[in-house]
């Protein structure tokens, strides 16, 4: 059975509301159960769907809970080659899909193309701290939070493809419920009894 997201999911919830007063026992329990440090990795992912000033917020308020930055973080946090490193995780994850998707990245704009690959991919969706599975989980609760569907499909099939089971998916849509609300899970479900038909 995979891991529970429970925790993670309390504080995506609390940061996406901005409810200062809930993050900060949101992050002790993220900390408790996943360990120390994935609170912080966890608001560094969170800013892809959420922005810098929501992190910003969520970092302050939950201060009190997070270990602190180690060696390894500044390491990791610039590849020598983001293009090549960013396009080649992308090529990995969204596999013959790739082909597809970056070109029409490009034709919407070739500057936000290149920050999605140098940035979001390279810097923040490579670092090693929370593994591939619970990273797309994170983004598919995030983006079905944020409405923006046309992405959550392209992440549940990353997340399929990777190893993340339709049973999985469905249970975190339930964990998520009181987040994103019922008609969202709704919409999820049908998205997901049709994607796998």
């Amino acid at each position: 059975m995979t891991a529970s997201l429970d925790t993670l999911f309390a504080l995506c919830a609390a940061v996406h509301r901005g409810e200062i007063e809930a993050m900060p026992a949101a992050a002790a329990a993220v900390e408790q159960e996943h360990g120390p440090g994935a609170t912080r990795e966890l608001l560094r992912q969170l800013h892809l769907y959420f922005g810098f000033p929501r992190i910003v917020q969520a970092l302050n308020a939950c201060a009190p809970a997070l270990a602190a930055p180690t060696a390894e973080d500044a390491a990791s946090a610039a590849p020598a080659q983001p293009r090549e490193a960013g396009e080649q995780l992308f090529r990995t994850l969204y596999a013959e899909d790739a082909d597809k998707v970056l070109p029409h990245l490009e034709r919407l704009d070739p500057c936000f193309q290149s920050w999605i690959l140098e940035h979001a991919y390279a810097r923040v969706l490579a670092r090693p701290r929370l593994d591939l599975a619970t990273k797309e989980r994170i983004a598919i609760a995030c983006l079905a939070a944020t409405r923006c569907w046309k992405q959550w499909e392209s992440h549940q099939a990353i997340a399929r493809r990777h190893g993340v089971s339709l049973a999985v998916l469905r249970q975190d849509l339930r964990a998520i419920e009181d987040w994103i609300g019922r008609a969202s899970v709704q919409q999820a479900e049908q998205a997901l009894d049709r994607l796998s038909s």
